[in-house]
């Protein structure tokens, strides 16, 4: 099975809602040391954009490396619990 990993970069984000990420990282096996940051680098932010590229992780090292494709056409929720 192909490992997906949702790559992103915060922007002034809530912390609820980077909690909200964290915890759909980890939910999905993707949890990172960048959800811990993001989580740590806003905490009292009140607005804010999560973005990025959904990539097939082949070495599962959370960063998109040039041999590593993106993965078009999918769908990352993000959920409050």
């Amino acid at each position: 099975m192909e490992h997906l990993f949702f790559g992103f970069r915060r922007h002034r984000t809530t912390t609820s809602f980077a909690r909200s990420l964290a915890v759909f990282c980890l939910a999905v096996g993707l949890y990172t040391w960048q959800s811990i940051a993001l989580v740590a680098a806003a905490p009292n932010e009140r607005n804010g954009i999560i973005y990025g590229v959904v990539w097939v992780d082949y070495n599962r090292n959370g960063v998109l490396d040039a041999a590593e494709p993106t993965a078009a056409g999918q769908t990352v929720f993000v959920t409050p619990d």
